[in-house]
């Protein structure tokens, strides 16, 4: 899905210490890395000169500062690095790969959004690329990406799905997206609507005594938790228009649990 190359030029003559700096920074960010992203260089790299007349591979294996990050990280770290053939721009690393695409390296002028040199810089470049492409189909294969602090019940697959391009889908991301950064702050005490609806722009509320007392409609709002085989009455639910996502905090883990998005559950 992710692809980002080392950009040669991006090297050029930064010197021997920002170099260090910035492979450091990279081992940080592919810590990071999943599954999805996939981190790139050509040979040309290592031809590139660094400050002092040197090439980045002698720079590399030879005058790191950093002895013990040169013998022990770096194997390792060049070793979740694929190669590619030589990339020479924006418009020719779109051409070759067809994913989400971004350089990595110290020194870019300009500093596009797509040139990243730090964490921040790559955990930037994958949320703004995820939720501008995200969509009904890909939903499901992103979310753990895109949500780190909330999880979803089986059922809330075909459910997206369903809802196609309306124009209900931005509107439920964006309530999703709040949704999660509650949870991710949520460390301790009871997960009530009057703590979510507080602390946040979203309009959360428990269902009605009429709801909760009668087992027809409390059926309708009973989802069973992924890999736990067991069904809850899913009470708190957010409201955007017409559409509900009803949710279900567990406070042992401190995770929220999606059951349930689309039109109002019957009354």
């Amino acid at each position: 899905m992710f692809s980002y190359y080392l950009l040669e030029q991006a090297y050029h003559g930064i010197g021997i210490e920002a170099l260090q700096a910035n492979l450091i920074r990279l081992n940080e960010v592919l810590a990071l890395k999943d599954e999805q992203d996939h981190f790139l260089k050509s040979d040309q790299l290592w031809k590139e000169m660094i400050d002092k007349n040197l090439d980045f591979l002698t720079c590399i294996y030879q005058e790191l500062p950093d002895k013990q990050f040169m013998r022990n990280v770096l194997p390792r770290l060049l070793g979740q690095i694929g190669s590619c053939g030589l990339i020479i721009n924006k418009a020719d690393f779109d051409k070759t790969f067809n994913t989400m695409n971004a350089f990595w390296g110290e020194t870019f002028k300009p500093k596009e959004l797509y040139c990243l040199s730090s964490k921040n810089d790559f955990l930037g470049f994958r949320r703004r690329s995820l939720l501008g492409n995200i969509n009904h189909r890909n939903f499901w294969e992103w979310k753990d990406i895109l949500f780190k602090n909330i999880r979803f019940c089986d059922s809330v697959k075909q459910q997206i799905k369903s809802l196609g391009s309306s124009d209900y889908f931005s509107q439920i991301i964006d309530r999703l997206i709040e949704l999660d950064k509650f949870n991710e702050s949520w460390t301790e005490g009871v997960c009530t609507a009057d703590r979510i609806n507080s602390t946040t722009n979203l309009s959360v509320s428990n269902e009605s005594d009429s709801v909760r007392n009668d087992l027809r409609k409390r059926q309708y709002r009973m989802f069973q938790l992924p890999c736990k085989g067991e069904a809850k009455f899913f009470d708190l639910h957010i409201k955007t228009g017409d559409f509900r996502i009803h949710f279900y905090p567990v406070e042992s883990e401190n995770t929220i649990y999606i059951g349930y998005v689309g039109s109002h559950l019957p009354l």
